[in-house]
């Protein structure tokens, strides 16, 4: 028996990606703490075999849009194959959400919004002042409590 292609319990199967007479060949657990294990450069092809896909999250799906959006960049139409019904859903949806290369949302900002801001920013100065005031107010009162009784001073802690 082969203990190289023995899978411990509980640990995903490290991805593979091969790259055969223009197919690109996808094997093991594509998953958030493999994906990064894989050499996603590796040339250009016009087909994505996932059948060799084990365990597949969000991660994978997006290293394989990005993939397949890497290879319409070249001016290819690549193929998804042997996905199953559960990743090609995935996929769609990511495909769908995951902006475009240089597409930025930025998201727009009315009146209403600076005014929130503003009224926030003028809140949050508010409260540090009131802090600051309330801490002299501690310390003045705490100096004239000691200038009216100076027996409360423990003159030994101070010199010493």
């Amino acid at each position: 028996m082969n203990t190289d292609t023995l899978r411990t319990a509980g640990q995903p199967h490290r991805p593979q990606i091969t790259l055969s007479q223009g197919v690109f060949a996808l094997e093991g657990d594509l998953l958030i703490g493999t994906v990064e294990t894989v050499d996603w450069g590796q040339g250009t092809g016009g087909v994505i075999d996932l059948a060799g896909v084990g365990q597949f999250d969000t991660a994978g799906a997006w290293a394989v849009v990005t993939l397949e959006r890497r290879l319409q960049d070249a001016g290819l139409t690549p193929e998804i194959r042997g996905a199953t019904p559960l990743q090609s859903d995935l996929i769609a949806t990511l495909r769908q959400n995951m902006p475009e290369d240089g597409e930025v949302a930025t998201p727009t900002r009315g009146l209403g919004d600076r005014l929130e801001d503003v009224g926030r920013k003028t809140v949050s100065a508010m409260r540090k002042t009131g802090a600051i005031i309330g801490f002299l107010g501690q310390v003045v009162a705490t100096i004239i409590g000691l200038v009216l009784r100076p027996s409360r001073i423990r003159w030994t802690a101070i010199v010493h």
